[in-house]
């Protein structure tokens, strides 16, 4: 049988390296007055580290290829998501765990500021992605919606 991507779960490393990431956004988010920049600045250029890394993501000309892509890449970090509706110039897929485990109403400023990377890293893979709902702002699991550009 094989494996869809919700079947995968995070490897241990993986899990505990995005635990502490997850803490380490909080913490900075909380400096006064510039916390949430400094959070959205470092998540920006940690996106642009991630896509243009040798082992990075890769553009693609059409959304099919961005979804491909968003599939392997949740599959390798272990990420617990499902695909949803699709259209012609979108589809949507769901993030059933937060993968830095925020999950309380006082956490969905840090969690659109660490959204950040994602917003970069699948803007330079050719798509633009939406965060719609959120754990933190009370859905159960984060519906997420990818444009095409």
């Amino acid at each position: 049988m094989k494996k869809t991507p919700s079947q995968f779960s995070q490897p241990a490393a993986a899990g505990k390296f995005f635990l502490s990431l997850g803490r380490f956004y909080e913490r900075l988010y909380r400096v006064p007055g510039v916390g949430e920049s400094l959070v959205r600045g470092f998540c920006r250029n940690l996106g642009r580290i991630s896509f243009y890394s040798p082992s990075g993501l890769k553009r693609s000309d059409n959304l099919q290829g961005v979804k491909e892509t968003l599939v392997e890449s949740c599959r390798k970090m272990g990420f617990k998501m499902e695909l949803s509706g699709e259209k012609p110039d979108q589809f949507e897929f769901f993030i059933l765990e937060c993968p830095y485990r925020y999950h309380r109403p006082d956490q969905q400023g840090v969690c659109d500021a660490a959204m950040d990377m994602d917003r970069v890293m699948f803007r330079l893979c050719g798509g633009d992605l939406r965060v719609e709902e959120t754990i933190p702002g009370g859905a159960s699991k984060c519906r997420i919606t990818m444009h095409k550009i």
